[in-house]
């Protein structure tokens, strides 16, 4: 699923110009679409110096958001960034949306930034940045345009997977639970599935018992993981 491009219309605020494109931005609204061109052209190219180049990009689009709601173009372009550095400078991205979503992001409302920050951060295993958020319970999902399933799946199975690095095992079967239980469309989800797995797994770690209500849609989920919940005979002589 792709995330989908469109313009917001912003109030006036001081202009400020984005370190390394030359392009004026508006409370995080570029002039002209060259920030966001630049940075699908680094993603791409996919090198260290893209990569580098994208951060500074980024980090000053991101500085010009003075107040919510976070535009469009914004998001998408920290999408794409977390894309280009999750495997191999997931650091460099977390600060940016870790200040942004502390500035411009309602408690307890889930954004799709949410999901991007805490993957960056199991892949920096730097986790307290994450925590601050996923320790905020969730009472409402953003109404935003780009919002879609697949963030919500991805935070809830990256939290889970935060948690349980942490030993905190209650926590992290919570939200893979909610993970499983999110409906999402007219098929299993590979996250979910998945998520299932690791349910499993703390499971046998914890000697807790599995007893999850999911949507009818998902109720294929325990037979597609049929060798985690049930062993092939003798496998463990």
């Amino acid at each position: 699923m792709s995330v989908e491009e469109a313009s917001s219309t912003q109030n006036s605020v001081p202009m400020e110009t984005a370190e390394g494109t030359g392009d004026s931005v508006v409370n995080g609204e570029s002039s002209n679409t060259g920030v966001l061109s630049r940075i699908h052209q680094l993603l791409e190219g996919s090198h260290g110096n893209n990569a580098e180049e994208a951060v500074k990009s980024c980090k000053a689009i991101a500085a010009s958001v003075l107040t919510a709601p976070i535009p469009i173009n914004v998001i998408d372009s920290i999408h794409y960034l977390t894309n280009l550095i999750v495997q191999t400078c997931p650091i460099r991205g977390i600060s940016i949306i870790d200040d942004l979503l502390t500035r411009c992001s309602t408690p307890g409302v889930l954004t799709s930034l949410h999901s991007d920050l805490v993957q960056l951060c199991l892949a920096a295993k730097l986790l307290s940045p994450a925590l601050k958020h996923l320790d905020q319970d969730i009472t409402a999902i953003s109404p935003h345009e780009d919002m879609d399933v697949r963030f919500v799946l991805q935070y809830y199975y990256y939290g889970g997977l935060l948690y349980a690095s942490l030993r905190k095992f209650t926590r992290a079967l919570h939200f893979l639970e909610i993970c499983l239980s999110v409906p999402s469309q007219q098929t299993t989800s590979a996250i979910q599935v998945v998520a299932y797995q690791k349910m499993v797994l703390i499971s046998v770690l914890t000697g807790q018992q599995l007893n999850i209500k999911m949507p009818s849609l998902h109720t294929n989920i325990p037979n597609i993981c049929r060798l985690y919940t049930k062993p092939p005979t003798g496998c463990c002589r």
